[in-house]
């Protein structure tokens, strides 16, 4: 475990996000208007990438909602942005392949209003990129992951 003397600046954001052709889609919150769960500030403690997707798909990116909205909220790169109270760190949770994407870690970072701020990159199973089968039923099932 990590363990930081001073602490990130405030200044950054929490969230959920997207990746989609080199941009970066999603839903940010200042830590202050974020869920603090009493280990990490979180966007919400109800809104996720599930419930988020296609109101960020009509507001960020009308032109691909028919194409992108068909293929599911788990078919192209996410993740989420959290705070780490004990460490005093933003972590940016995100699939293996992002994780050694120094483009896309740089977007995600500007985006966030991470670039003065303490970050660690955190892979994590849960953000793998999932081709839909056009059966709802498995679709929407996470597999245990």
């Amino acid at each position: 475990m990590k363990l930081y003397a001073k602490a990130s600046s405030t200044d950054g954001f929490v969230g959920i996000w997207w990746l989609y052709e080199n941009k970066v889609i999603g839903r940010l919150v200042s830590l202050d208007n974020g869920y603090d769960d009493g280990r990490f500030i979180h966007y919400d403690n109800f809104k996720n990438h599930s419930t988020e997707w296609k109101s960020v798909l009509q507001e960020q990116l009308p032109d691909k909602f028919d194409e992108l909205y068909l293929k599911l909220f788990k078919c192209i790169e996410r993740g989420r942005v959290v705070y780490n109270t004990r460490t005093q760190c933003y972590e940016i949770l995100c699939s293996e392949a992002i994780s050694r994407d120094i483009e896309a870690i740089k977007s995600i970072v500007k985006e966030f209003n991470l670039q003065n701020c303490r970050y660690d990159i955190v892979p994590d199973r849960h953000y793998y990129i999932a081709e839909p089968t056009g059966n709802p039923a498995l679709d929407d099932f996470e597999y245990g992951v």
